[in-house]
């Protein structure tokens, strides 16, 4: 574990589940739970718990730390308006770690690619992809590709595939070297440790519309 000068609350409910962290030192405080709906009630509770856990008040706390997806639209939004509003309280800055750079390993300076399962129901099955350099994502950022995308992705541009999703794409990608990655709270927490808030807003990172749509007005 890398020690860190900062005390960072680290915040991820970008998929269903709240998992929380306070990194401080080389101390890490975190819990876990999984869930479908109720986040918005449960998180704060539960960052209250860890905040404790750790031994330090909220005013003790540096910077927020929050992955910003892409995942669930319902709770993604519950994550980034709880750590804005936490940010205010505050006066603390609050950074945003998309969903992939907390996937991949940190620190690692070799870049690596970052596929995580976006529709999951076959046929119509696709990945959220970027390559992640030492914590940082690609400059054109995460993109949702389906498996002949990511085929002809790793042909043209061989590298080590880390996924939430191991059995599909090994049987996708038989010769591509692959190994578990999911979102992680501590590894955005290093990330937003070792950055500048300026270069990190904590804004959504949408690749596509959310699949909900609004009522239609009848004529």
């Amino acid at each position: 574990m890398i020690q860190t000068g900062l005390n960072i609350l680290s915040i991820h409910t970008a998929n269903r589940a709240c998992d929380v962290c306070v990194l401080s030192g080389d101390k890490v405080s975190r819990k876990t739970e999984t869930m479908a709906k109720g986040q918005d009630v449960a998180l704060p509770l539960i960052v209250r718990g860890v905040v404790e856990e750790s031994g330090l008040a909220l005013n003790d706390i540096d910077r927020v730390a929050v992955v910003t997806g892409p995942g669930s639209f319902t709770g993604l939004r519950i994550g980034l308006a709880f750590s804005r509003a936490l940010g205010l309280t505050l006066a603390r800055p609050v950074l945003g770690v998309n969903s992939l750079e907390a996937s991949a390993p940190y620190p690692s300076e070799t870049p690596v690619r970052v596929a995580l399962a976006a529709k999951r129901r076959p046929p119509d099955r696709s990945w959220w992809v970027d390559t992640i350099t030492n914590g940082m994502s690609s400059i054109a950022g995460p993109a949702e590709m389906d498996a002949d995308s990511l085929t002809d992705l790793q042909t043209r541009e061989p590298m080590v595939l880390f996924t939430d999703e191991i059995d599909t794409l090994q049987a996708t990608l038989p010769s591509v070297p692959v190994s578990f990655a999911a979102p992680s709270v501590v590894t955005a927490a290093l990330i937003a440790h070792m950055c500048d808030p300026a270069d990190r807003p904590p804004n959504a990172a949408y690749t596509r519309e959310p699949d909900a749509a609004l009522p239609q007005t009848k004529t």
